[in-house]
């Protein structure tokens, strides 16, 4: 760099680089539970009551919130309250196109640089996930997150991995209604087959994997989604579940 270019940047006003702030921690955490499916759609969420149960002021909630809505992972409410939106069959089919997609290139480029450490990971991940005798289907759900993005981490792409989180937001909280139901277990073939193409440094074997594990999770999806299984009154006119059961939609939250 030029004596002249270090000048001029010299005279930008630059703010001093900040470790990561509340707002981030916030904003991140949320991320991380919309993504792993542990928030309900149609689940309605304020400011006042997240900032109390988090034992923070309002301010970063409020700030990770609209970022979030920015993102489509949120939307506004009437009545001041954020709410995760609920997806038509249309919708859920174009993101699994476009998880098909990205998620593919993200494995076919990432299994190159997996090894043998990150197969025993991997194997682990699958071990605890599909335990004969799961009860926690919201550490299943963390538990697939972190299977899926070790393996698109890898691929050292940051703004297609930025790409796969944002879809992932958005259909996160579906899967949060779906994963109890028997069908769901057939994710482990996937899965099985994603760690055995990864252990051969099979990159066109790693990605089929991957498509199989979404397409087969649409094909169970979406046909309860035009019937109408997940939603609530408003949504499909069907009586609503019991609350706390899954497919719940009740608030949790007052508004703010």
């Amino acid at each position: 760099m030029s004596a002249r270019s270090q000048e001029e940047l010299a005279l930008l006003d630059f703010a001093p680089p900040e470790r990561l702030t509340l707002n981030d921690q916030v904003y991140n955490e949320l991320r991380r539970l919309i993504i792993s499916g542990q928030l309900r759609p149609g689940q309605s969420i304020s400011i006042r009551t997240l900032a109390h149960v988090i034992n923070v002021s309002p301010m970063p909630v409020r700030s990770a919130l609209q970022r979030l809505v920015t993102e489509g992972a949120l939307d506004v409410q009437p009545n001041r309250t954020f709410a995760l939106p609920m997806l038509s069959p249309e919708d859920f089919r174009e993101i699994a196109d476009l998880r098909t997609i990205l998620e593919g290139t993200a494995a076919e480029r990432g299994c190159p640089h997996l090894g043998r450490a990150d197969v025993a990971l991997l194997k682990d991940i699958n071990r605890s996930m599909f335990k004969a005798d799961r009860d926690d289907w919201t550490g299943y759900l963390d538990l697939n997150r972190q299977f899926h993005f070790h393996i698109y981490a890898a691929a050292g792409m940051p703004r297609l991995l930025r790409f796969i989180e944002t879809l992932w937001m958005q259909i996160g909280p579906l899967l949060n209604l779906v994963t109890n139901r028997e069908e769901m277990r057939s994710g482990l073939e996937a899965h099985e087959a994603a760690v055995n193409a990864v252990a051969a440094g099979d990159a066109a074997g790693l990605r089929a994997a991957m498509t199989r594990d979404i397409q087969d999770a649409a094909r169970v999806i979406i046909p309860g989604l035009q019937r109408g299984d997940f939603f609530p009154t408003t949504q499909s006119k069907r009586k609503p579940p019991p609350s706390g059961s899954p497919g719940s939609t009740e608030k949790l939250e007052r508004p703010e």
